[in-house]
């Protein structure tokens, strides 16, 4: 495709950059690899702080991580232009995973980007700097805004219908004294984040004292309030819902959830009040109605009586994306393939709750109380559920990969089946849980609780699993795990790349250590291989660490010496954990130097036959010299030829390989015994 190929102006703002929808050229696409690839191995959001600086861009990584998202269907742009995204789009092998992939932008830096017309609905894009970004047609539905940078956005045409719409009714409400959008209505999320960046709005939880949105008499029945980032807003008097009516009678869908609540709220004691048990929920404006009229928050700061109250609720196959469900009580509540997709569950209550195949991607589900709770088939990709409390739970079959675990309780829990990839599990107690054949490639489970009862038959690791700081000693079943594909722990991660010199010797030694205890704990459950291949690696660490002490501390002669003693260890005996390596070398030299010997000794004349010559090898090797016993002919040998050179040569090499066979498997067997 030309690169000559005009541009896109949006002719309606000036205030909107160029749009340039062309694929990026080859320089910039390695530049954004190479930007992925750093904060992938930061463990940081893949575009966490990188430049998006083109609507082309952001197509071509739609694009390189198979993520949705793409163009609105009403696009103004030249087919020409996107060509190339087209084509590739349909070229596209559809990918199981991909499915139930998202859009994750968060903390990228799309500032004074023109992304008009591009569709990112469902995209992760907290705390993403949006400054200055045209956003003019984009799809923005149920998309996560929660502390990106919006100053400056543009997200309507300043000359466009609803927005003109928008500021004369804002400016008519100023004039007579009435709130500022009463009688609005507004439909969508575009609108929206229109009226609270003009207003410099926030919606954010954890913005203390900014501004909240008033929307009190608005009209909010057409828009969908998933992810409308309204936290703290005043609703006093807005429509939310079907039938709804600031003044006079209610009707339909108002109507329904105020009958079923009345008789509830009478019911239920004080001690376990249950308003909304077994009440239909259908959606986050329902719920957004039911938290006004209760005149409830999720706000830590709120008292008791606000606390939403819905235990025993059916909130089934229900969209509540985005939705703020801080501190509430939702025990024995049946959230059963809802979606709460960036929604905010911190400190809920969920004990007993039925949340099969829930949709819980990025939600905020820190601290959670949830025993015996029922979460099988959940998906939680990228959700937080740090300090939570799952004892007893139901987990199995979860899609749960880069999720959050640090210091959970998962005693008596069930992960069996469960994808836990490159998981955080840090510190999580899974005492008596079941992990069958629980996949957890890549995941951080150092200093994860463990004992006798715990389940890990045909449990998934591998070289990027960090397993640092368990305690093996509770006899830990390992004998039924598959580590073949674990030549080396993730905790390795620790060292690698750190400059000073100092943290990269400790870090070494931990990780030694956990190789150590590893081995041991292996070793103790007959699985000798995996055992050995952890020893040899602990001696590698260590010999790095002599290394290190060497150049920066110890003398020179002293260092080397110990250095390369170890090495020899583990080139000729692999510190005594290979038998076969040993007699493999043993072959090898004793062969080597028989072929040697074979060729100096025909090139001086020597009549020796080939088998003399093995012979000759192997008593040299041993230290005997050329004298062999039975005699060779007379003649066949002499001092002045090059053979006693030779056996002098494999004798003191054979010393050598002894002395480090029998300190190799000395040291083994004092290391077992210790």
């Amino acid at each position: 495709m030309s690169r000559q190929t005009q541009l896109t102006l949006l002719p309606t703002s000036e205030r909107a950059a160029i749009r340039d929808p062309r694929e990026p050229r080859n320089r910039r696409i390695t530049e954004l690899k190479r930007a992925y690839a750093e904060n992938i191995a930061r463990s940081m959001t893949p575009y966490y702080k990188v430049q998006i600086k083109t609507l082309g861009e952001v197509l071509w990584i739609l694009l390189e991580r198979e993520w949705p998202g793409g163009l609105v269907s009403n696009h103004s742009l030249a087919p020409e232009d996107i060509k190339w995204f087209v084509q590739r789009r349909r070229q596209r092998t559809p990918d199981t995973d991909a499915v139930s992939a998202i859009t994750d932008f968060q903390g990228a830096d799309l500032s004074e980007t023109n992304l008009c017309d591009l569709d990112i609905s469902g995209a992760d894009m907290r705390g993403a700097n949006l400054t200055g970004t045209c956003l003019i047609n984009t799809g923005l539905r149920k998309t996560l805004l929660t502390d990106a940078r919006l100053d400056g956005a543009i997200f309507l045409d300043s000359e466009g219908e609803e927005s003109l719409r928008l500021h004369e009714i804002f400016t008519l409400n100023q004039s007579l004294g009435r709130p500022a959008y009463s009688g609005a209505e507004i439909r969508t999320q575009n609108e929206l984040l229109h009226i609270m960046s003009v207003r410099g709005w926030s919606g954010n939880p954890d913005a203390q004292g900014a501004p909240r949105a008033d929307l009190r008499d608005a009209n909010l029945i057409h828009l969908d309030m998933q992810c409308a980032n309204l936290i703290g807003a005043n609703l006093q008097g807005a429509l939310l819902i079907e039938g709804d009516a600031a003044h006079g009678s209610r009707t339909g869908r108002a109507n329904a959830l105020e009958r079923a609540y009345q008789p509830n709220a009478l019911a239920n004691s004080e001690s376990t009040p249950q308003p909304y048990q077994k009440v239909e929920i259908r959606n986050a404006n329902e719920l957004a109605w039911i938290f006004r009229e209760r005149d409830w928050s999720g706000s830590p700061d709120v008292g008791d009586s606000q606390r939403p109250l819905l235990g025993g609720a059916i909130l089934l196959g229900g969209n509540f994306a985005g939705v703020d469900l801080r501190n509430a009580d939702l025990s024995e509540s049946n959230l059963t393939e809802a979606e709460f997709f960036g929604a905010q569950l911190t400190g809920a209550k969920l004990d007993r709750g039925l949340c099969y195949g829930a949709k819980l991607n990025h939600t905020n589900l820190i601290g959670i109380s949830a025993r015996v709770g029922q979460f099988r088939g959940a998906k939680l990709n990228q959700a937080k559920l740090d300090i939570a409390d799952l004892e007893g739970a139901n987990l199995a079959n979860i899609v749960a990969p880069q999720s959050s675990w640090l210091g959970a309780n998962l005693h008596d829990a069930t992960l069996s089946h469960a994808n836990l990839r490159t998981a955080t599990l840090r510190r999580a107690k899974l005492s008596s849980a079941a992990l069958n054949h629980a996949d957890l490639r890549g995941a951080d489970a150092r200093q994860v609780v463990l004992n006798r009862t715990s389940q890990l038959d045909d449990m998934k690791i591998d070289s990027g699993t960090w397993l640092g700081g368990i305690d093996w000693t509770s006899n830990v079943p390992l004998i039924l795990i598959n580590w073949s594909d674990t030549k080396r722990i993730g905790d390795e991660n620790l060292f690698r790349g750190v400059p000073d010199k100092e943290t990269r010797r400790r870090n070494i030694l931990l990780v030694a250590r956990s190789y150590q205890e590893l081995s041991r704990a292996l070793r103790d459950q007959n699985r000798l291989d995996s055992a050995a291949r952890y020893r040899i690696r602990e001696q590698q660490l260590i010999r790095r660490v002599i290394r290190i002490d060497g150049i920066h501390r110890g003398p020179f002669p002293t260092w080397v010496l110990s250095w390369s003693f170890s090495l020899l260890l583990d080139l000729i005996a692999a510190y005594g954990e290979r038998p076969l390596k040993t007699l493999l070398f043993y072959l090898a030299t004793i062969s080597g130097f028989a072929a040697l010997a074979g060729f100096l000794g025909h090139a001086t004349g020597s009549p020796l036959q080939w088998w003399d010559f093995l012979l000759f090898s192997i008593t040299a090797f041993h230290g005997r010299g050329f004298f062999p016993n039975p005699p060779l002919p007379p003649g066949s040998i002499s001092l002045n030829s090059p053979l006693p050179a030779l056996a002098a040569v494999e004798s003191v090499i054979g010393v050598f390989i002894e002395i480090t066979f029998i300190a190799a498997y000395t040291r083994r067997l004092l290391t077992d015994g210790v």
